[in-house]
């Protein structure tokens, strides 16, 4: 008889900015089936490479609600007020 466990939320370290972040029960199950590893880089370090591999900008900026820190492929406008996917997703 096989041991199941049940996955949990992990923390794990960047290996870019060395900030810890959460590696989640979904994105576990995402990885797995797609046959990848557990991340080395937090989602902003992974968005700031893949930027740069795409020759866009990697623009840190703050949710203008939560004030939660993300890296968007753009400078944004002067004053605009900017949202993270959460707050976003949560308007809509």
């Amino acid at each position: 008889i096989a041991h199941m466990t049940t996955p949990t939320t992990q923390t794990l370290g960047c290996r870019d900015c060395a900030k810890p972040f959460l590696f989640t029960v979904s994105e576990q199950h995402d990885y797995e089936i797609n046959g990848y590893g557990a991340p080395t880089r937090c989602p902003n370090c992974r968005r700031r490479k893949r930027y740069a591999e795409q020759g866009l900008p990697a623009t840190e900026v703050i949710c203008a609600q939560c004030g939660a820190v993300n890296v968007v492929p753009f400078v944004p406008e002067e004053g605009r007020r900017l949202l993270c996917q959460d707050c976003l997703s949560a308007r809509r």
